[in-house]
């Protein structure tokens, strides 16, 4: 999916970030098999269009003026991505289920990008 509209996050109360329009998401990169489960599109679906794009180059920062691609490292994305489903309301098993999967498989996808 290619968004048509920016999605943005709000963390600590002060820092903003976005996946600005035209970022391309699968929101939670879900092994088919387990979409009864942990569909692709499930609660979590707004911080996992964050994780996107940060994992593919394309999160920004807002830096007080104007937007800025953001310079965060791997770990703090998917630190955004798991405080993100903290807001969202995830049950902390599957929060925390999700982001293990994602520090144990992500490795190579943050490579590709």
């Amino acid at each position: 999916m290619v968004l048509e509209e920016p999605c943005e996050v709000v963390v600590d109360g002060m820092r903003r970030f976005r996946a600005p329009i035209g970022s391309s998401t699968d929101g939670a990169s879900t092994p088919r098999p387990f979409w009864s489960m942990l569909p692709p599109d499930g609660p979590w679906w707004l911080a996992a269009v964050i994780h996107d794009a940060g994992y593919r180059n394309t999160l920004e920062e807002w830096n007080g003026e104007e937007w800025k691609p953001s310079t965060a490292d791997r770990t703090f994305v998917d630190d955004l991505f798991l405080a993100q489903m903290v807001t969202l309301g995830v049950s902390e098993q599957t929060r925390l289920l999700i982001y293990e999967a994602v520090r144990m498989a992500g490795e190579h996808a943050w490579h590709q990008a």
